[in-house]
């Protein structure tokens, strides 16, 4: 297991936690610690500030400490979305400090592959809203590919892997440019592992 992280343990993001970096609101109220049921204990909430804030931007990194240059890998986490989000959710490989191309995007209760401003990608999959949905990514390092998967079913072709140099880190963002309600959401499990399965084989 190359990175694990169930938050058991989380307060917020501005006092950090192990195998994370936060900033901007993030910092400021964005990402606390919050238990939604009793199984899953205490999961990141990406807390909606429209009722705080007119404007906001929450992300953050997770930090895999290894540098990933070859080998096949799945990242993995459980997401539960409350309402439709009003914004986009997105999350992003990084190479030694340099963002590649966005491996998702959410919006309102879809996702795709690929950044949210990709008009040749269209949106594949829909959340369950008020439930948790397991979203997969499989990497394969040695022929520069990966392949997004939600609950279990492959949503795309598989897409090139823009992570050149090595993959150190995994950014999740989301922001608000208005009043608007974007909705919160629930992180829990976030796992990196090596492996030379595809998700469910």
């Amino acid at each position: 297991m190359i990175y694990k992280n169930d938050f058991n343990e989380f307060v917020d993001g501005s006092k950090g936690y192990t195998g994370c970096t936060f900033t901007n609101d993030s910092q400021n109220g964005g990402v606390v610690g919050t238990k939604i049921d009793s199984f899953h204990g205490t999961s990141m909430q990406i807390v909606d500030l429209h009722n705080t804030k007119d404007s906001y931007q929450i992300d953050g990194y997770f930090e895999l400490r290894n540098r990933i240059l070859k080998g096949k890998y799945i990242f993995e986490f459980e997401l539960y979305p409350v309402s439709e989000l009003t914004s986009f959710f997105t999350m992003t490989p990084y190479s030694s400090g340099s963002a590649g191309e966005d491996f998702f995007t959410i919006f309102g209760k879809n996702i795709k592959v690929g950044s949210p401003h990709n008009d040749n990608v269209g949106y594949r999959g829909e959340l369950g809203l008020g439930k948790w949905n397991k979203i997969q990514i499989m990497l394969d390092f040695d022929n520069s590919t990966y392949a997004l998967y939600l609950n279990g079913k492959q949503l795309d072709d598989k897409k090139y892997l823009d992570a050149a140099k090595a993959l150190t880190r995994i950014s999740f963002k989301t922001y608000s440019i208005d009043t608007i309600n974007h909705g919160d959401i629930y992180i829990d499990n976030v796992c990196f592992y090596k492996t030379d399965k595809e998700p469910n084989k």
